[in-house]
């Protein structure tokens, strides 16, 4: 992709009552959803520049990024609600950033074009970026597509079941207080498992879960479950993840409870 040329479109006149309608909407979804950060990844954005001040102004936190690696290694800290990709971001360094904001912070990327970029993006876009925002940035576009994102429909990033807590956000979890080793992969098929308790998911739930929208073959998912096995056999804790065969897998809550000394603890008092 390639930066937008200076003045190859001219700003457009706001809407400012489209934009106040918008900034209630943006407060709301702060206030009552868990939206806490925007991250821009644009080159030639200013940290100070109207679109990022508007965010601000509506309550969540703002961060801007000229540089790929640097954005990633802020996310990790910052843990943002949504990225704000400009397709003045190289194609091959763009598509890096959005495969690892959908599959290891879970977390949606909407990518803004200018006139005539969306054949050079579509290596973008396929990776799961939403082309939902025009170059120059228009205040009350952006707002719209903010409010639209309904966080608060979410999973919750932080599980804690007996001894086991995932949280998603970190790329971390732990048992008995020690930290797993986990791939990024290993800790999304666990957290969409600790997720839903001791409820079964399908495979083809747990294949959308870990993979997304990535074309995968129904062959993927035992080995990625015997993998996760082997780590938390090896951290103290087996037959945590139950196959019912022909039907899914689920958490079984009673053998996590029973590895917690805490629990153990009570039984024997009781």
């Amino acid at each position: 992709m390639t930066a937008l040329p200076s003045g190859s479109q001219p700003p457009r006149a706001p809407d400012r009552a489209a934009a106040a309608r918008h900034l209630d909407l943006v407060r709301a979804w702060h206030r009552h959803g868990r939206a806490q950060s925007v991250m821009f990844l644009d080159p030639h954005l200013s940290d100070d520049a109207p679109v990022a001040q508007a965010i601000r102004e509506a309550g969540p936190d703002v961060s801007v990024h000229h540089e790929p690696f640097h954005a990633l290694a802020a996310a990790g800290e910052e843990h943002p609600d949504v990225l704000i990709l400009s397709c003045a971001v190289p194609a091959a360094d763009a598509v890096r950033t959005v495969l690892a904001f959908r599959d290891q912070l879970r977390r949606p990327v909407l990518l803004a074009l200018g006139t005539g970029d969306v054949e050079d993006a579509t290596e973008v876009i396929v990776a799961g970026a939403r082309p939902v925002l025009e170059l120059p940035y228009r205040i009350e576009e952006l707002l719209e597509q903010l409010a639209a994102l309904k966080p608060a429909e979410r999973a919750p990033e932080r599980i804690e079941i007996g001894p086991l807590m995932v949280d998603a956000s970190r790329f971390e979890a732990r048992l008995h207080g020690r930290r797993l080793d986990l791939g990024p992969r290993d800790l999304i098929l666990l957290h969409a498992l600790a997720q839903r308790g001791g409820e079964l998911l399908t495979p083809e739930e747990l294949r959308d879960a870990v993979w997304r929208n990535s074309p995968v073959a129904p062959s993927s998912l035992p080995p990625a479950i015997t993998r996760l096995r082997r780590r938390l056999a090896d951290a103290g804790v087996s037959g945590v993840i139950q196959n019912l065969r022909g039907v899914g897998y689920r958490l079984e809550l009673d053998q996590l409870r029973a590895a917690d000394p805490r629990e153990r603890s009570r039984s024997s008092r009781s």
